[in-house]
């Protein structure tokens, strides 16, 4: 599984408004799993 860039606070990124989520198709659920795993490897 890709882990994901974690971003730290006073990343510019962190303030950019994000796009609404319109479905709930497969390509978020990767992104969920992906971010999950990228929480559960940075200890966090």
């Amino acid at each position: 599984m890709t882990l994901q860039q974690i971003r730290l606070f006073g990343d510019p990124v962190l303030r950019r408004t994000a796009e609404p989520v319109t479905a709930f198709d497969r390509e978020l659920r990767t992104l969920v799993k992906q971010l999950t795993a990228t929480m559960r490897a940075g200890s966090g």
